[in-house]
Protein backbone atom coordinates (compact mmCIF):
# COMPACT_ATOMS: atom_id res chain seq x y z
CA UNK A 1 0.00 0.00 0.00
CA UNK A 2 1.70 3.47 -1.46
CA UNK A 3 1.42 6.40 1.06
CA UNK A 4 -1.48 7.88 -0.67
CA UNK A 5 -3.51 4.70 -0.59
CA UNK A 6 -2.59 4.32 2.96
CA UNK A 7 -4.15 7.55 4.42
CA UNK A 8 -8.15 6.05 3.76
CA UNK A 9 -6.71 3.20 5.93
CA UNK A 10 -5.79 5.65 8.50
CA UNK A 11 -9.26 7.14 8.39
CA UNK A 12 -11.16 4.21 8.42
CA UNK A 13 -9.29 3.04 11.41
CA UNK A 14 -10.13 6.89 13.31
CA UNK A 15 -13.82 5.94 12.74
CA UNK A 16 -13.84 2.24 13.34
CA UNK A 17 -11.86 3.07 16.71
CA UNK A 18 -13.89 6.17 17.11
CA UNK A 19 -11.70 8.94 18.12
CA UNK A 20 -11.23 12.42 16.99
CA UNK A 21 -7.54 13.60 15.17
CA UNK A 22 -6.04 14.25 18.70
CA UNK A 23 -7.29 11.19 20.15
CA UNK A 24 -5.83 9.35 17.02
CA UNK A 25 -2.28 11.73 17.10
CA UNK A 26 -1.98 10.59 21.09
CA UNK A 27 -2.82 7.41 20.29
CA UNK A 28 0.06 7.20 17.23
CA UNK A 29 2.39 9.20 19.59
CA UNK A 30 1.80 11.87 17.66
CA UNK A 31 -0.36 15.78 17.87
CA UNK A 32 -3.13 16.91 16.37
CA UNK A 33 -1.37 18.87 13.77
CA UNK A 34 0.53 16.14 12.56
CA UNK A 35 -2.54 14.37 12.42
CA UNK A 36 -4.08 16.70 10.22
CA UNK A 37 -0.77 17.30 8.07
CA UNK A 38 -1.69 13.85 7.46
CA UNK A 39 -4.81 14.06 6.37
CA UNK A 40 -3.69 17.23 3.47
CA UNK A 41 -1.52 14.58 1.85
CA UNK A 42 1.54 16.49 3.75
CA UNK A 43 3.00 13.08 4.89
CA UNK A 44 2.21 10.27 6.68
CA UNK A 45 2.48 7.54 9.47
CA UNK A 46 5.62 5.92 9.86
CA UNK A 47 6.07 2.74 10.34
CA UNK A 48 5.98 2.56 13.94
CA UNK A 49 2.97 4.33 13.95
CA UNK A 50 0.79 2.41 11.87
CA UNK A 51 2.25 -0.38 14.49
CA UNK A 52 0.36 1.16 17.52
CA UNK A 53 -2.68 1.92 15.29
CA UNK A 54 -2.84 -1.44 13.50
CA UNK A 55 -2.74 -2.90 18.08
CA UNK A 56 -5.51 -0.96 18.74
CA UNK A 57 -7.39 -1.23 15.86
CA UNK A 58 -7.04 -5.29 15.83
CA UNK A 59 -9.69 -5.90 18.28
CA UNK A 60 -12.49 -4.28 16.04
CA UNK A 61 -11.70 -5.06 12.26
CA UNK A 62 -8.43 -7.71 12.00
CA UNK A 63 -9.31 -7.07 7.98
CA UNK A 64 -8.34 -3.67 8.41
CA UNK A 65 -5.16 -4.05 10.54
CA UNK A 66 -4.23 -6.82 8.28
CA UNK A 67 -4.29 -4.21 5.77
CA UNK A 68 -2.15 -1.36 7.70
CA UNK A 69 0.07 -4.37 8.94
CA UNK A 70 1.10 -5.22 5.08
CA UNK A 71 1.54 -0.98 4.50
CA UNK A 72 4.12 -1.58 7.22
CA UNK A 73 5.83 -4.62 5.33
CA UNK A 74 4.59 -6.93 7.87
CA UNK A 75 2.05 -9.64 9.02
CA UNK A 76 0.01 -9.53 12.17
CA UNK A 77 1.96 -12.46 13.51
CA UNK A 78 4.94 -10.87 12.73
CA UNK A 79 4.26 -7.98 14.72
CA UNK A 80 3.02 -10.23 17.48
CA UNK A 81 -0.59 -9.06 17.22
CA UNK A 82 -1.82 -12.16 16.54
CA UNK A 83 -0.28 -15.62 17.46
CA UNK A 84 0.84 -17.73 14.24
CA UNK A 85 -1.23 -20.71 13.60
CA UNK A 86 0.27 -23.90 14.84
CA UNK A 87 1.86 -26.28 11.59
CA UNK A 88 -0.68 -28.64 11.26
CA UNK A 89 0.75 -32.32 13.20
CA UNK A 90 2.72 -34.73 11.04
CA UNK A 91 1.26 -37.93 9.76
CA UNK A 92 2.34 -40.69 11.19
CA UNK A 93 3.99 -43.11 8.94
CA UNK A 94 2.06 -45.83 7.35
CA UNK A 95 2.20 -49.05 8.34
CA UNK A 96 3.82 -51.24 6.55
CA UNK A 97 2.39 -54.37 4.41
CA UNK A 98 1.84 -57.23 5.83
CA UNK A 99 3.32 -58.40 2.27
CA UNK A 100 6.59 -56.83 2.60
CA UNK A 101 8.71 -59.55 3.83
CA UNK A 102 7.30 -61.54 0.91
CA UNK A 103 8.54 -58.73 -1.78
CA UNK A 104 11.32 -58.42 0.06
CA UNK A 105 11.89 -62.08 -0.67
CA UNK A 106 10.98 -61.57 -4.18
CA UNK A 107 13.91 -58.78 -4.59
CA UNK A 108 16.34 -60.98 -2.92
CA UNK A 109 15.33 -64.38 -4.99
CA UNK A 110 15.75 -62.03 -8.43
CA UNK A 111 19.12 -61.36 -7.65
CA UNK A 112 20.21 -64.85 -6.80
CA UNK A 113 18.70 -65.41 -10.06
CA UNK A 114 20.59 -63.01 -11.89
CA UNK A 115 23.41 -64.28 -10.07
CA UNK A 116 22.97 -67.87 -10.04
CA UNK A 117 23.10 -68.43 -6.34
CA UNK A 118 21.11 -69.51 -3.66
CA UNK A 119 19.01 -66.53 -1.90
CA UNK A 120 21.15 -67.59 1.20
CA UNK A 121 23.68 -66.49 -0.74
CA UNK A 122 22.68 -63.28 -2.02
CA UNK A 123 21.35 -61.85 0.96
CA UNK A 124 24.15 -60.16 2.70
CA UNK A 125 25.11 -58.76 -0.94
CA UNK A 126 21.81 -57.23 -1.56
CA UNK A 127 21.96 -55.97 1.81
CA UNK A 128 25.18 -54.80 2.04
CA UNK A 129 24.42 -52.64 -1.24
CA UNK A 130 20.93 -51.37 -0.11
CA UNK A 131 22.32 -50.38 2.92
CA UNK A 132 25.54 -48.18 0.97
CA UNK A 133 22.64 -46.73 -1.40
CA UNK A 134 20.59 -45.14 1.48
CA UNK A 135 24.13 -44.03 2.98
CA UNK A 136 24.33 -42.63 -0.11
CA UNK A 137 21.29 -40.81 -0.31
CA UNK A 138 20.33 -42.95 -3.59
CA UNK A 139 17.03 -43.74 -4.51
CA UNK A 140 15.19 -47.13 -6.00
CA UNK A 141 15.06 -45.00 -9.10
CA UNK A 142 18.61 -43.45 -9.43
CA UNK A 143 19.61 -47.17 -8.52
CA UNK A 144 17.61 -48.13 -11.65
CA UNK A 145 18.64 -45.37 -14.11
CA UNK A 146 22.27 -45.90 -13.39
CA UNK A 147 21.94 -49.81 -13.40
CA UNK A 148 19.90 -50.10 -16.72
CA UNK A 149 22.83 -48.12 -18.99
CA UNK A 150 25.76 -50.58 -20.03
CA UNK A 151 28.08 -50.87 -17.57
CA UNK A 152 31.72 -48.80 -18.74
CA UNK A 153 34.00 -51.14 -20.41
CA UNK A 154 36.80 -52.53 -17.88
CA UNK A 155 40.55 -50.60 -18.49
CA UNK A 156 42.84 -53.50 -19.31
CA UNK A 157 45.50 -53.56 -16.72
CA UNK A 158 49.42 -52.60 -17.62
Amino acid sequence: MSPPDLMPAVVKAQLTLLLNQKQLGDLMGSSQRTVQRWYAGRGWPSPYQLTKLVVAVHPRDPALARRLAAATGHTLESMGVVVPAAPPPVAAPPEPSPFTPLLVESVVSAAAEALDVSPRVARPAVLAAVERAKAAGLTVDDLLLVLRTAAPAKRARS
